[in-house]
């Protein structure tokens, strides 16, 4: 069946040279490029200078075997094995654009980016969220922003490894864990910095919620409260639905091994490419 949709999430590349990095990453072997439980697994060299590629993140634990008339039973895994879950990307570097498919078990655009960054030994390179120009002009509008309201969820009950989210985030989880709270699933930050300084405020506003959107797989909400003028007429933006993506049918699996192919996936990034490009979201 290929009716299957794939949503896939727009970033601009800045900093390091990712092409650079990826020559350098797909010249070592597959245990060399793994680092933590990442790894670069494909890149293919397409027209018009781009390029295809396929992260895989590496899961100790997963599902199991079922059927309608039997239990549901286990895989015969070797004591290196585990699970896979892959994430495809597409990169254009005569624009400096990247599109990363959203797989909620797979590799992240914000993970990506810092595994690429450690191949680096700790590199500067960056995946900006591309937000949706109705949005943009509905905060460029405005000059002030008064409060941001943000809600973090946490899969696991773990705090990632790596993520760009607030330090105050990180602050509040570690003092639940040493009062003894195990079960945290949701953390809610209300800020209230973002007064005054008008056009600089509302850049640091923006940069500052671009760089919670890098996180959306834990992101449950985000939301602006802002106005024209200090303590009047504020209004509340939503920006958790602002940052650009597509969702495209197409998405084919791969015979008995039920995984959805590498083609059909990068197929689709194209298709999404070619539709921001006609949109001129994506540009020079």
């Amino acid at each position: 069946m290929a009716n299957q949709k794939m949503k896939t999430h727009l970033f601009k590349v800045k900093g390091a040279s990712l092409l650079a990095i990826v020559k350098k990453l797909m010249s070592m072997d597959l245990e060399r490029r793994r680092i933590r439980e990442i790894k670069l697994e494909h890149s293919l060299c397409l027209e018009n200078d781009l390029y295809a590629m396929d992260l895989a993140k590496h899961r100790e634990f997963g599902p199991g075997r079922s059927s309608k008339n039997e239990i549901t039973k286990g895989f015969d895994l070797r004591t290196d094995e585990g699970f896979g879950e892959m994430t495809a990307i597409l990169y254009d570097n005569k624009r400096q654009f990247i599109l990363v498919q959203y797989n909620h078990y797979g590799p992240r655009a914000t993970s990506i980016c810092e595994y690429f960054n450690q191949s680096l030994g700790g590199g500067s390179l960056d995946f900006d969220p591309v937000l949706k120009k109705g949005e943009l002009e509905k905060l460029n509008t405005h000059k002030y922003a008064k409060q941001v309201f943000y809600a973090i969820e946490f899969p696991n009950n773990k705090f990632p490894p790596t993520t760009d989210i607030d330090s105050r985030v990180k602050h509040n989880w570690d003092i639940a864990q040493k009062t003894g709270m195990t079960n945290i699933g949701r953390i809610e930050v209300t800020l209230k910095q973002y007064r005054g300084g008008s056009v600089n405020r509302m850049l640091n506003c923006l940069q500052y919620c671009k760089s919670l959107l890098k996180n959306k797989n834990m992101l449950q909400s985000l939301k602006v409260e802002v106005s024209q003028e200090d303590n009047r007429k504020i209004e509340m933006l939503n920006l958790l639905q602002s940052q650009e993506e597509i969702a495209l049918e197409g998405l084919i699996r791969d015979g008995t091994t039920r995984m959805y192919s590498f083609d059909s996936r990068y197929n689709i990034l194209l298709q999404a490419h070619e539709k921001w490009l006609k949109a001129q979201v994506i540009h020079d």
